[in-house]
């Protein structure tokens, strides 16, 4: 049975047989990569689990109940794990109460998998709303903490995921300096390309038991960015893909292996774009701003002539879709989830302030190249965009997608990750300075953020010269790891600025660092 058919089925087979009542066996071998759910609606949402390679063909059970010990189970059925599907099964389970929690449970040759928490959305009188948000976990950086500490907050509706979920690179590559002593090393060793390797990534980072942990905690709304195919890819092309159709094939792999492995529905236009309401409070709607239609990123050179400043980000149909969902909204608020910064982030003169001798991830990253780092240096006296992979890189298309959420909607915010770094900023909407779009972006799990990139002169700041630079940015941490808690209600939606104090111990405790309150207009 394909993928969408074990999906389309889910909701035929409630009637079926149940799941074994024999107790689970004291060590998991069937069920070593835990549960997910994900993509919650009003009626439904989706389940995961995947089964050792030796149960391929034995039947797979699988029960939804309203309590955690299962004495009232709604619905239940069977299903068969193959080689096609890597092993994975993944259900779109419906006919489901809104705003109502559910446990889930699977079960295969006498043992049980751990138990999953899942809620349904709003359908109406929706009073709050609360999201983690979180991005780019690079397993072998350190340890998943900030999932463990997600984990352990029950009260979230759902966690965000905005891309770099994994990492493509191979041992010895970007930010495996402590992968050895931490027993963190990349699986398979290799940088990945075929189906074989994203598979094999999937699975060691689901072996984790923090991600597994907060998967088990909450449901999961995500999105990839470049590093589940290849660093900044495009949706022609990656800067290591040595053809077109080596691009499609590498490509259509790590797609696939996504799919499979991630608690996500696909849509009829196999693309990851979709919309979530939390009752009339939240609409938000999830993007792809990095394969669906994103031309390449232009060259820096060009870029600072004043060309290739036209460039596509989200393709058109995207964008049409995207003004449909916001033209009928009557939310509250309107949140939109997507990879990349959108607001302006300029390099302020870092000769003054970043230390050319520092441990800098750029010497790392760039074959430990030191002359690299220093010319990122003396090259920031120009004032020129730091990221042109990002929104700055693509300012026509920036502009028309501001224009698009400031006509739709007086509370909008912009969900962001991939730049590893704590950041708040308001953007202006180009044709009304005065309406305001505030973009929360999260820093990492555990990938290298601007500090590590960047380090300070003693006495000096980095992150408070981006500040400086840029007056629309109230918050820059590049230092810490974490995630956003982001509240919203009727009146005001607060996000505050949660970290971990270490990635390289189990051993951590939880800060606050930063809060935002905006309140809502209208």
């Amino acid at each position: 049975m394909k993928r969408r058919e074990l999906i389309k089925s889910a909701a035929l087979v409630g009637g079926m047989t149940g799941l074994p009542l024999a107790h689970a066996t004291k060590k998991a071998t069937v069920f070593e990569h835990g549960v997910a759910s994900g993509d919650p609606l009003q009626d439904r949402f989706i389940i995961w689990t995947r089964v050792h390679p030796s149960q391929a063909l034995q039947t797979v059970s699988w029960q939804l109940a309203e309590d955690r010990e299962f004495h009232n189970i709604v619905q239940q059925g069977e299903l068969v794990a193959q080689a096609e599907n890597d092993f994975t099964l993944k259900l779109d389970v419906q006919k489901l109460l809104p705003a109502k929690e559910y446990f889930y449970r699977f079960a295969c040759n006498k043992e049980f998998s751990p138990i999953g928490r899942c809620k349904t959305l709003a359908a109406e009188n929706c009073k709050q709303a609360r999201l983690a948000v979180v991005s780019c976990s690079n397993f072998p950086a350190g340890y998943f903490n900030v999932y463990r500490a997600i984990a352990n907050k029950p009260d979230y509706d759902a966690v965000v995921h905005l891309g770099d979920y994994l990492y493509e690179y191979g041992r010895g590559g970007y930010a495996t300096q402590h992968a050895e002593a931490l027993n963190r090393e990349p699986v398979p060793a290799n940088e990945l390309k075929s189906l074989k390797d994203y598979r094999l990534r999937h699975a060691q980072y689901k072996s984790d038991t923090d991600l597994q942990a907060m998967h088990a905690a909450h449901p999961m709304i995500a999105v990839w960015d470049d590093h589940e195919f290849a660093n900044n890819a495009w949706q022609d092309g990656s800067p290591k893909s040595k053809s077109p159709d080596a691009w499609r094939k590498q490509q259509a792999a790590a797609r696939q292996a996504y799919y499979e492995w991630m608690p996500i529905r696909e849509n009829a236009n196999d693309g990851i774009n979709r919309h979530f309401t939390f009752g009339n409070l939240l609409s938000l709607s999830m993007l792809d701003t990095r394969l669906k239609g994103r031309e390449q990123q232009p060259s820096r050179k060009a870029f600072a002539q004043g060309l290739e400043r036209d460039r596509e980000m989200l393709g058109q149909d995207q964008s049409n879709w995207l003004e449909g969902q916001l033209s009928k909204n009557s939310c509250r608020w309107t949140a939109i989830g997507q990879q990349v910064m959108v607001s302006p982030f300029h390099m302020p003169d870092l000769r003054k302030v970043a230390d050319p001798n520092g441990d800098s991830e750029f010497a790392r990253s760039r074959s430990r190249s030191r002359k690299h780092y220093q010319a990122v240096i003396e090259s920031s006296k120009y004032g020129q965009p730091m990221l042109l992979d990002a929104w700055d890189g693509y300012p026509e298309s920036r502009d028309r997608f501001l224009e698009v959420l400031g006509k739709h909607s007086e509370n909008a915010v912009i969900l962001t990750g991939d730049i590893h770094t704590g950041i708040c900023s308001q953007i202006s909407v180009p044709s009304k300075p005065q309406q305001k779009i505030t973009e929360l972006i999260t820093s990492s799990v555990t990938s290298p953020g601007l500090d590590d990139y960047l380090p300070s002169l003693q006495g000096s700041s980095v992150s408070d010269a981006f500040i400086e630079k840029n007056p629309h940015l109230s918050y820059v941490n590049g230092k810490d790891k974490g995630w956003i808690d982001v509240h919203f209600q009727v009146d005001k939606m607060s996000a505050r600025w949660m970290t971990v104090d270490n990635i390289h111990s189990y051993s951590f405790t939880v800060n606050e660092k930063y809060k935002k309150t905006v309140i809502a207009k209208g």
